[in-house]
């Protein structure tokens, strides 16, 4: 019996089976990493389409006010109105698809005309934009979603 080739043959699968393992580890290494990743876009994603909402809705409020009964805007209102929507605009184009980038624009171009007496303000018209803005989010975060509709009578 050959010793020294068994022995040979064992050092050499141990070696071949950690080099295996190792870039097995490594491999799934990355694989993690990169979930972590998608995981953390994901989650920015969801935190700026939130912050988006609460900040159009405070507004739309004031919209709907004004539409309503002609009150008019404070001009702080307008002004961070303004800064508002550039900020917002900025955050789409970092991690929205250009679907949620056109519904803002198209929302917020309504609004600006409606501010600018361009054309008489009508709350269905801001919801159907402001659902458009949604359900574009609602895509992006899940395409197998069935848009949401508004189903009042207001």
């Amino acid at each position: 019996m050959d010793w020294t080739a068994i022995i040979v043959a064992i050092i050499g699968s141990g070696i071949l089976t950690t080099l295996i393992n190792f870039w097995f580890e490594e491999k799934r290494h990355e694989r993690e990493i990169a979930n972590q990743k998608n995981m953390k876009g994901f989650q920015d994603k969801l935190a700026i389409y939130r912050m988006i909402i609460d900040l159009i809705a405070d507004f739309l409020n004031d919209l709907n006010i004004y539409i309503v009964d002609g009150t008019a805007i404070p001009k702080e209102k307008l002004y961070n109105f303004n800064n508002l929507r550039m900020r917002t605009f900025g955050y789409l184009c970092i991690y929205a698809d250009q679907e949620a980038i056109d519904a803002h624009e198209d929302l917020i171009e309504y609004v600006y005309e409606v501010l600018e007496g361009s054309i008489k303000g009508e709350w269905p018209e801001v919801r159907k934009r402001a659902l458009r803005l949604l359900n574009a989010f609602r895509m992006d975060y899940d395409e197998n979603l069935i848009p949401a509709t508004y189903n009042g009578n207001r």
